[in-house]
Order: C-alpha cells, then structure tokens, then sequence
C-alpha cells in the first residue's frame, strides 16, 4: 500500500509539469477588446456630435519608468486641449485595489483596468517629479480637426460606465496599446504599415528593464514560456510605452502636399534625474543571463569547496551548512516550480504558457528538498548520511531531467531560449550528489 501510494504521489507530480507544458487556451473576442470598442464606435456615428467645446490640441504624454515592478516600463496617456484653456486627461491605467475579488484576480491573472478622465494634468507631472520620472508630450500633427474630434469623441465613447473597464494583458492589452489603436485608427493604419518590420522577442522587449534588478530578471527569465521568444513586429511591440514613443517619432504620413512628414511634435519635457530610462534602439538583443551564471558558477564552487572539507576535522560542519545552503536553494526552486505550474494551468498570464523549464524545475524537487532538510536536522551520522545520499539520488535524477530537456528541445518542444538554463540547472544538479559516498556505497 505503501509504494503504491508513492507512486501515485511521483505520478502526479510529474503529471502536473508535463500537463502544464502542453494545455492550449483558447483566446476569443470580448466585447470590452480595443478593435472590438473602436468598431462599435464607427457604428455609433451620433457621438461624433458631443463636443461641447473647441479642440485646440491632441497631446500624447509619455511618464519615464519608476522603482517598482509595475513602474518598470513607463505609462501613457491622452490629453485632450481645448481653445478655452481646459484639458483633460485620458488614463487607460487605473485599478481599484478595493474592488470585490481583486486579489483573487490578480493571481489568476484577470486584472480589470478602466479608462479615467479628469483634469490631472499638473497633479501627475507634479507627482512624477516627486518620485523622478520624466515626462514627455507629444502634439499630435498633420491631423485634421474632424480626426481630432473623432479621437475625442471615442474617448468620451470608452469612457462610458459600462465599456470603461477592460481585461488588462501587460503584453497585448494595456494603456499602451490602447493609444496605440486609437491613433492608428486616426493615421488611416500608418501605425500598423510602420509596425511590420521585425522588432525580436517578448523576452527580449521587456528584458532591459528588468536587467539591473536581479531577484527579478532571474526569476522572470526561468518563469517566462515559449511564447516569450516568438518574434513579434514593432507594432506588437508597442505594447512598451517606450517603443510607442520610439514609433510615433519615426512615422512619417503625406501631408496635403504630398509631403512626408511627421505625426507628432515634442512640445515639452521634464525630465529629472531617472536611472531607469534606457533607449529603445538598444534595447533588442539585450536579454542577459549574465546574473544566473554568476550565481550558479558560485555555488557550484561552493558546493565543491564543502566537499573538499568532508575529508577533513570538521566533515560533520560542512554537511551541516551544504544541507542548509542547498536545502533553501531548493525549496525557492520548489516554491518557483509550484508558481509556474499554477501559472501554466490555472491563469491567464500567457507568458507562463508551455514552459519547458517545467520539466527540471518542477514540484518533484519536494523529494531532494526534504532530503537536505533531513541532512541539516539529523543527529545521528548514520541518518545524515542516508539523507545525504537520498539528496545525491535525487539530484542525478534531476540531471537526467535537464538531459531530456535538451534532447526534446531539439526534436519536437517548440523553440524557447532556454538553452542556457538548462546547462546551468545540469550543471548545479552535478554539484549536488557526493560522488565518493556513491561510489563506496555501490561497492559493498
């Protein structure tokens, strides 16, 4: 009864990972998606009629990122200037964090964001001031005053109690990409005609700002799917506020001469002093596992120097701290395995999906977790021994799972730029067994 149960045990915690791996979703239209809203709109001709007062401008406003995780990559909005001297800010980025079930959403990855108005101008840009993040504004021009009005019209059209509210997708759906539609919409597709050209990877797109944080780049960089090194065009990547800005810089359309000329026109900025601000043009190719190297490179050298004191006085000391050291090791593996599978399974964070690094990091580290923390408690040699070399097992048949990593990413698993994660979890799970107490054991 006893193996049984253990096997049944083993079966669903590989089954879970292989699960994650292949599940598919199926993503259909709703009715609050973006080209959704703006054909629903072109049906609604009567809201062109609204405008009480005379547009004077159209601006785009770019905020610089900030210190926190949601801050990584900048926000933008919409300011709507009219001859009276008022203006009004649009905001595709606002949340309520006191909404029913907001929690419960945002693990489950369905984050309800809403489009808000108001005259907020100087209070943002005093506020970005505050915590030193730039702002840029962009007058909108060669654009006539029946495709302002239309953009003003559709704001006020969104803005609607009942279609303010929209699935947020960091990816495919947030303030950015909001913009990005509507002044497309406005540029008769100049935005998509400029966006086709190849611009790399979601990994590659969001990895420069990630980089200088290391908790985050690491965890992100194993966390993230085989969707994330798909290649998208410049137009999808306009996701990042950045890019966006980068691409309505560079649009040009014919003016009524035929001329090319731009779209847009710096009006102002107030940039203070922002350390997190990088540029677009340097940003492809920029994912680095520089940081994972280093970390792992450490503690397999770690792992060898603490083997090296077993054949000395103080043996007992140093399994001590290579269980306790190792045994944290692996339980944040375990914990990061159990975050992936949910996120693979049971979310809508598609850039989680079918994630090969599954297959080595996954909940079966349970096993080897267990076993370091047996080394570290037991009090007896002869227990610590035993828990050792069940940790020694354990990690060679880990080994074996990077090893099938590597041999079906080359065969049938889409790509995914896993590559170097895989050489670096063999190449720790290499350091873990005690070669010597193997080698004695299978030779009495």
């Amino acid at each position: 009864m006893k193996k049984a149960i253990i096997f049944i045990t083993l079966s669903f915690l590989l089954f879970v990972p292989l699960y994650a791996i292949s599940f598919t979703y199926f993503d259909t239209p709703q009715s609050y998606d973006s080209d959704v809203l703006l054909s629903s709109f072109e049906q609604n001709k009567e809201f062109l009629t609204q405008t009480e007062e005379e547009i004077k401008d159209i601006v785009i406003v770019f905020y610089g990122p900030g210190s926190s995780v949601h801050e990584y990559y900048g926000h933008v909005g919409i300011i709507i200037r009219y001859k009276n001297g008022e203006e009004t800010l649009y905001d595709y980025g606002v949340f309520n964090p006191n909404e029913k079930g907001f929690v419960k959403n945002v693990i489950q990855g369905k984050m309800f964001y809403a489009l808000s108005y108001g005259n907020t101008v100087k209070f943002l840009e005093n506020y970005m001031r505050d915590v030193s993040r730039s702002v840029k504004y962009y007058r909108l021009i060669n654009i006539s005053d029946e495709k302002k009005k239309q953009i003003e019209s559709f704001l006020k059209f969104n803005a609607g109690e009942d279609r303010n509210k929209y699935l947020y997708n960091f990816f495919t759906d947030n303030c950015s990409t909001r913009v990005r539609d509507i002044l497309n919409v406005a540029y008769d597709g100049a935005l998509e005609e400029f966006g086709q050209r190849e611009f790399g990877t979601r990994r590659e797109a969001i990895s420069p700002q990630t980089t200088p944080h290391v908790i985050v780049e690491t965890v992100f960089g194993i966390a993230e799917g085989a969707i994330q090194d798909r290649t998208i065009s410049y137009y999808e990547a306009m996701f990042l506020p950045s890019v966006l800005e980068y691409s309505l810089r560079s649009i040009t359309v014919n003016n009524d001469l035929g001329e090319k000329e731009h779209i847009v026109a710096l009006e102002g900025e107030s940039i203070w002093h922002n350390k997190y601000d990088y540029n677009v043009s340097e940003s492809k190719g920029a994912s680095s596992y520089t940081i994972l190297m280093l970390i792992i490179i450490q503690i397999v050298l770690l792992n060898i120097v603490l083997k090296i004191l077993y054949t000395t006085k103080i043996e007992r000391f140093a399994k001590k701290v290579f269980s306790l050291i190792n045994g944290l090791i692996l339980l944040f593996m375990l914990v990061l395995s159990l975050a992936m599978s949910y996120m693979c399974l049971y979310t809508i964070f598609d850039c989680a999906w079918k994630n090969q690094n599954l297959i080595f990091i996954n909940p079966l580290l349970i096993f080897p977790v267990l076993f370091a923390f047996k080394g570290l408690f037991a009090i007896s040699y002869d227990k610590e021994k035993k828990a050792l070399r069940n940790l020694s097992i354990s990690s060679l048949l880990f080994f074996g799972l990077t090893i099938i990593a590597l041999v079906l990413k080359f065969i049938i698993l889409p790509y995914q730029a896993n590559l170097v994660h895989i050489l670096y979890f063999m190449l720790y799970y290499l350091s873990l067994p005690d070669y010597a107490q193997l080698y004695k054991g299978r030779n009495k």
